[in-house]
């Protein structure tokens, strides 16, 4: 009876120590005892690493990779040295244990284990523990339950992303960014069979140890494949050939400029999931790369790219010089964040103010012909064209398109400068130049900006004139923005930037500014071409291209057709590709002013004029010609010289007035100045 009451007890102990770890097998493991710890890593959107660093504990450690993402020939080479009857044990391998008891015993020292992939994952997760029989059972017990709880792929992925690799490289991802500068599912066979010899003593065959004992291991698990059948006796030599370029530092930074900013921004997070496209940002550094070995040269050794996504501000290629690691042309110089020249880009927000101040359309006629301006510090600024032609009267619509200066400075001349910095303000664009120092000149991209700044500024013409704040991390949703711009106004100066033909008299029939479907773009060139910009947008993106030299160094004659237009058109064309091109929605009609061009004008002298006498020529045998646009009467000082549209005066010192008047009654006046 006594016995039998003793056997009932251990039966009963038994049977609830058994419904106890039935249970147990089942209970889920806690988030923080599987979950990986990852490394500090900043992403692009679709979770492509840009960069990765250690972790708190001082390892790199990549996202996991599941068995889909890792290169077969890895997978099944880790399986023959690590745990053959994997797919066939639930945990624990009792024929491998008994196997190895036998050799042990016969050798009378331990010269065989039976340690499964799972054991090893448990022995993982349960941290560095002392080797007693108590641990290896605790080891033995969360084997099984792994096994219990999830699916074989998961428990090798486990494994594989938590296996040492020598030094202080954690996981199969991080392995094959660090050494091979490549995704683990691109791994050749060579390079499968060589990190996957490494987890069994991370020591011995650490690459950045012991790189010799780390080859012959990966060439003696490749014999062992082609024995066991894995692969061919061809597939082996091959691999066996080989050369291997083991690499001893991670990858070089992707899109660097981006990234260094976002890790200056100081962000606390240790998985950072960026707006950037590293695809996109790959493509466009390709064309960057191609353009700037031809436009070498012409002295312009630098270039920066930055691709907006109008509907949220997502930045989804940031190319803030067209090589961080190139010392010898400063290209760690982040010239979209620097303050620049940006030639005629700021045009089309003078237009925009003269719709708006002035009642001007896309119709008004407007001058170009030489021009002098008075400053407000009293000085003359007498501007040139580009092509140092002059087209006379002219609509707005072709001054904008072909990118005329003078009428530009005419217009801000009408307008005021100070409009034009409020304007700055408003969109949140701040000159490094105030608009006194500017002057008129800020018409021609004098005001210093920074080119992130003004291609902000193009997104709000895109979303017809509502702001935007750009934005890096994900998630970017799209903004509702508030109104900055008329947004028929802005629809009118859309209209003329996407307008192929009102350009063709200056770029041409086929320019790089040319496409077969809708491209609002503007071009721009800075004094002396140190600076040149190619900027656009379609309904869907922003595109903003400089050329230069980040030192401030001239360019040889690279104007930003020739120069950031072609990078600029194959941009677009690349961005394009994701999305169906749209049209541009039409602006709203709006009646035309009347004709603000006086019918009467002096062409020369221009107002302000200052003239010298040649002092080795006599005074008589000198002349200034005196032009009109039409027949007039010319009077100079009060006394009439004579009519027609041109006549010749022998110059005397000192400061003169010259007035015209035509047979409608129409007048005009310019002073100059005659020095000795």
């Amino acid at each position: 009876m006594y016995f039998q009451k003793i056997a009932a007890g251990i039966c009963f102990t038994l049977a609830f120590a058994s419904v106890l770890l039935f249970v147990w097998f089942r209970i889920p493991f806690a988030d923080d005892f599987i979950t990986q710890k990852n490394g500090h890593l900043i992403l692009d959107r679709n979770s492509k690493v840009l960069f990765f660093d250690t972790s708190e504990a001082d390892e790199y450690v990549l996202p996991a990779a599941s068995v889909e993402e890792v290169a077969p020939a890895f997978v099944n080479a880790v399986l023959l040295l690590e745990d053959e009857n994997f797919y066939r044990h639930n945990g624990i391998d009792f024929a491998a244990v008994l196997r190895a008891l036998q050799q042990n015993i016969r050798s009378q020292k331990v010269v065989s284990g039976a340690s499964t992939i799972s054991l090893q994952l448990a022995k993982n997760l349960l941290g560095n523990q002392q080797r007693t029989w108590l641990h290896k059972a605790q080891e033995a017990l969360y084997a099984l339950r792994l096994e219990a709880q999830f699916g074989k792929e998961e428990l090798l992925a486990m494994w594989a992303n938590r296996a040492p690799f020598g030094s202080n490289i954690v996981g199969i991802n991080a392995a094959s960014q660090y050494y091979f500068h490549k995704s683990p599912r691109d791994l050749s066979l060579a390079q499968a069979t060589y990190l996957a010899g490494i987890p069994n003593n991370p020591d011995r065959y650490s690459p950045l140890k012991h790189p010799n004992a780390a080859l012959e291991r990966g060439r003696d698990i490749l014999s062992h494949l082609r024995t066991k059948g894995f692969i061919t006796a061809a597939d082996a030599e091959l691999a066996s050939d080989e050369d291997l370029v083991i690499y001893e530092r991670p990858p070089q930074i992707a899109a660097p400029h981006f990234v260094m900013r976002i890790i200056a921004d100081g962000l606390k997070k240790d998985i950072i999931k960026t707006s950037l496209d590293v695809g996109l940002q790959n493509q466009i550094e390709s064309i960057v790369k191609r353009h700037l070995d031809f436009l070498g040269g012409h002295n312009a050794r630098n270039a920066a790219v930055i691709v907006i996504e109008n509907a949220s501000g997502a930045i989804r290629a940031y190319i803030g010089n067209a090589d961080f690691f190139d010392a010898k042309t400063a290209g760690q110089v982040d010239v979209l964040r620097s303050y620049r020249q940006v030639g005629s880009t700021l045009k089309p927000f003078l237009y925009y103010l003269a719709f708006r101040d002035l009642g001007w359309t896309a119709d008004t006629i407007v001058l170009d012909e030489p021009t002098g301006f008075r400053t407000a510090i009293g000085t003359d600024f007498a501007p040139k064209n580009f092509d140092l032609t002059y087209r006379g009267e002219m609509t707005v619509r072709d001054a904008l398109a072909e990118s005329r200066n003078i009428p530009a400075v005419a217009t801000l001349a009408a307008i005021g400068e100070s409009k034009l910095f409020a304007l700055f303000d408003a969109l949140d664009i701040i000159p490094l130049q105030t608009a006194a120092d500017a002057g008129l000149s800020a018409a021609l991209g004098a005001a210093e900006i920074r080119p992130l700044d003004l291609a902000r500024g193009f997104t709000i013409l895109a979303r017809d004139g509502k702001s935007l704040q750009l934005c890096s991390i994900e998630p970017c949703l799209p903004q509702l923005g508030k109104t900055i711009l008329e947004p028929n106004l802005a629809l009118e100066i859309t209209n003329i930037l996407a307008d192929n033909v009102a350009r063709i008299d200056a770029f041409g029939e086929e320019s790089a500014l040319t496409f077969d479907f809708p491209v609002a773009a503007k071009t721009g060139t800075s004094r002396n071409f140190r600076d040149n910009y190619a900027v656009g947008y379609t309904p869907i993106f922003t595109v903003l291209v400089w050329v230069g030299n980040s030192d401030g160094s001239a360019m040889q004659e690279v104007s930003g057709i020739a120069g950031a237009g072609p990078i600029f058109h194959e941009a677009i064309k690349t961005v394009t590709r994701t999305s169906s091109p749209q049209k541009f929605a039409d602006p709203q009609p709006r009646l035309e002013t009347t004709n603000i061009v006086a019918p009467l004008r002096i062409l020369a002298p221009l107002a302000g004029a200052v003239f010298s006498l040649d002092a080795a020529r006599l005074p008589t045998t000198q002349k200034i010609r005196f032009t009109t646009n039409k027949p007039a009467t010319f009077v100079l000082d009060g006394a009439i010289l004579g009519s027609g549209d041109e006549i010749l005066w022998t110059p005397t010192v000192g400061e003169h007035i010259l007035r015209v008047a035509d047979s409608d009654n129409n007048n005009a006046e310019a002073t100059f100045v005659v020095h000795e």
